[in-house]
This record gives structure tokens, C-alpha cells and sequence, in this order.
């Protein structure tokens, strides 16, 4: 089904858990920007106009909905992280905002953004090597530390992602891919850096994306080269099961 003009540019994309909306990151003529669109319960596809909720002066890099919550994180590569509320009204209120803006400072473009599944924090990852941790509530800054050399390569298409049970956020972006856990995010950790957990051997080049397995038990990440099969036990041990190389196999 074609869900926007050929014409449009479209830089991002993603549909809500509850795939009752779309949200899709476009090019304009001198801009960008995020639109949103309600799609039809029955058949998926669009049953209303677009709604244009964000514009920025470069690329929308990801899109990202809350697994639970209506809420939609957007990451553009000028800077810009932004959750915004499908649930609030008008501009809403200094507490709970239509649109919260949260500060990178000066750490470049953001690659990606995932929320944590408890509805607590979000996570960024820039362009600088950096990962950022905000809260959710406030929109303080919980964690930031330097975790990948600058720009490594595949960060344009990068995408973390949070176990279900919010315990632990997979990073991408090295052949060893990294596990940082909850613990290390909390307000009291902040002056130390974070020693993620490397899972090592399933890759020659830098992985660019990981999945979670809906128990949590299990965990795949995708190179240009393989993708990975890792096992994560009680304790935070973990096991790689199987390599699948995408030259050999092409349907992995």
C-alpha cells in the first residue's frame, strides 16, 4: 500500500505498536519534517490526512514509538531529540508538554532513540560517539558517556534497543556489541563511566542493529557481514549460539 506521494523524500518511518499510527520523517523544499497519520484498524492503511507535528533544518535520522505509551521519539541528524505526546492536548502544560525538547548539548546529530519499556527513560545515541540517558519525567539528563569512536561506521542506520523487561539497553556500533545495564543509569553512577557488557565473536565489522526476543532470553545483532544469536542468562552471562553469514546464507 502506498502511504505517501512518490514524490515525497521520506527519511524515516515507523508504526505504533498498536499500528494505529504512522509517523514518517519527509524532506521538504527547504526543510524537514515529521508528520503523522492514523491508520484504518481493519486494513492498515491511512484513514485520514497527514499532521505535520515537528520541522528541523536537517534529516530526520529515526522514529521511534513508545511500546506501550503514546509517545514518539524523533531524532534528526541537526541535533534535535524530541518526544512528543500523542495524549496531550494543545501545547499542554510546563509539566507534562506536547513535545518535550531534550538537550544533547553539543554532541552532533542523533542516530537513534529508544525508549526504555517502562516509560522511565529514553536513550540517544550521537553522531560524536556519545549515548544519552533522559528521564522521562522531567527530561533531566540521567547518564551521558563517550562509547564509540566518532561516527563509526554504519551509525547513520544504527538502532539499539532496550530488553522488554527495561533491565539492560543493547548498543550496536563496534563487532563487539555492547550491554549496558540499569544499574549504570542511575543518578548516582553519573560521574563514573559505564562498563557495558561486550559480547564478543559474532562479528568482523561494526554491528548497526539489535533485537530483543520478547522474553528478554535472547538477543540478535545484525552486521553488514552476519547476523548473531547471543543467549543472556540470569546473571548477565552471555552465550553466542549461533553466526549466520550473509554471504553464505542471503536469507538471514
Amino acid at each position: 500500500t502506498r502511504l505517501v506521494p512518490l514524490t515525497v523524500a521520506l527519511t524515516a518511518a515507523a508504526v505504533s505498536q498498536d499500528r494505529a499510527w504512522l509517523a514518517t520523517g519527509q524532506e521538504l523544499d527547504d526543510s524537514f519534517g515529521v508528520w503523522i497519520q492514523q491508520l484504518d484498524e481493519r486494513t492498515g492503511r491511512p484513514s485520514g490526512g497527514q499532521r505535520l507535528v515537528a520541522r528541523c533544518t536537517l534529516a530526520v535520522r529515526q522514529l521511534a514509538w513508545h511500546p506501550l505509551l503514546p509517545l514518539l521519539g524523533i531524532a534528526t541528524d541537526d541535533g534535535k531529540l524530541w518526544v512528543w505526546d500523542r495524549s496531550v492536548e494543545g501545547a499542554g502544560t510546563a509539566s507534562k508538554p506536547k513535545r518535550r525538547d531534550l538537550s544533547v548539548s553539543s554532541g552532533g546529530g542523533v542516530r537513534c532513540v529508544a525508549f526504555d519499556p517502562s516509560g522511565d527513560l529514553v536513550a540517544a545515541a550521537l553522531s560524536s560517539g556519545s549515548l544519552v540517558v533522559f528521564s522521562l519525567r522531567d527530561g533531566s539528563e540521567r547518564c551521558k558517556a563517550t562509547l564509540w569512536a566518532k561516527a563509526p561506521i554504519g551509525s547513520e542506520r544504527m538502532s539499539m534497543a532496550w530488553r522488554p523487561d527495561g533491565g539492560a539497553l543493547a548498543l550496536p556500533g563496534e563487532a563487539a556489541v555492547r550491554l549496558l545495564f540499569r544499574a549504570d543509569l542511575a543518578p548516582s553512577s553519573r560521574a563514573s563511566r559505564p562498563k557495558p557488557l561486550l559480547l564478543e565473536g559474532g562479528h568482523r565489522h561494526p554491528s548497526t542493529c539489535v533485537s530483543w526476543e520478547p522474553s528478554g532470553a535472547f538477543l540478535a545483532s545484525a552486521s553488514c557481514e552476519a547476523v548473531a544469536l547471543w543467549r543472556l542468562g540470569p546473571e548477565g552471562q552471555a552465550h553466542l549460539l549461533r553466526v549466520c553469514a550473509l554471504e553464505a546464507q542471503p536469507h538471514c
